[in-house]
């Protein structure tokens, strides 16, 4: 890991002009927006992180609560089932060891959960039209997130809330220098470039 390390993922967005098509969950379910007082997830996540390790990154939840990051969170009779984590303006990505800055009125989903109990019921697409409309009323305009290839469920979900892909992205670090390429080989000089 000190020599090499790489990442790839789908990197998708969304004009959040376009509508979402309204699910039903499943089950009964309480949305809650948490940007001033992010403590109630938080002490979720230090919970659930023996089961889940990748839920809870310190890094990650500095940088979310400097820049007033939106935590979502599902409920489902007063108990936090799911969440989806959205930064603005600075965004820690794990995969990349980095912060990545987004430029004015867009957002950044960068981690959604669902309990495995829990899952099956729409929530999660559920959710993400939920976080939609929260940011459409901030005056957002677009809306970003990032899949590994692998994770079938996830780009599921994000196609059907109407999410484009914007390229394949790997992200390797060699010898301690960060290097980007997109679609397996055109080199990118940097993320923030693809991004605006």
């Amino acid at each position: 890991m000190l020599t090499f390390r790489t990442t790839c993922s789908i990197w998708f967005e969304k004009s959040l002009d376009e509508p979402v098509e309204f699910v039903s969950p499943g089950i009964d379910i309480t949305t809650n927006f948490l940007v001033s007082d992010k403590s109630r997830l938080i002490e979720w996540l230090t919970k659930h992180y023996i089961t889940f390790p990748w839920i809870y990154i310190s890094k990650e939840i500095d940088v979310a609560k400097s820049d007033n990051h939106i935590f979502v969170t599902l409920l489902h009779q007063e108990k936090i089932i799911g969440y989806i984590k959205v930064g603005i303006q600075h965004v820690y990505i794990h995969d990349f060891d980095t912060v990545v800055s987004f430029p004015p009125k867009s957002a950044f989903i960068y981690d959604t959960f669902i309990l495995p109990d829990y899952r099956g019921k729409h929530l999660a697409l559920y959710g993400i039209a939920k976080t939609i409309d929260y940011l459409r009323e901030g005056k957002f305009k677009k809306l970003w997130c990032h899949i590994e290839k692998w994770n079938q469920a996830s780009l599921r979900t994000f196609q059907n809330a109407g999410f484009k892909e914007k390229g394949y992205i790997r992200f390797s670090r060699l010898f301690g220098l960060p290097f980007f390429i997109k679609d397996g080989y055109k080199p990118l000089v940097s993320l923030k470039a693809f991004i605006n």
